[in-house]
């Protein structure tokens, strides 16, 4: 019954957009990070 509801579409695209704006977060945060290295070399 467990893998059933882990493995339901809905669970499945949910996971996949918890998992794409998590991706999105990271490079907006390695993004800024790389904006203040290029600022502290300027």
């Amino acid at each position: 019954r467990f893998a059933a509801k882990v493995f339901s579409k809905e669970n499945i695209k949910n996971n996949r957009s918890k998992m794409s704006s998590f991706m999105n977060e990271l490079e907006i945060l390695r993004y800024i990070e790389h904006a203040n290295l290029l600022k502290l070399e300027g």
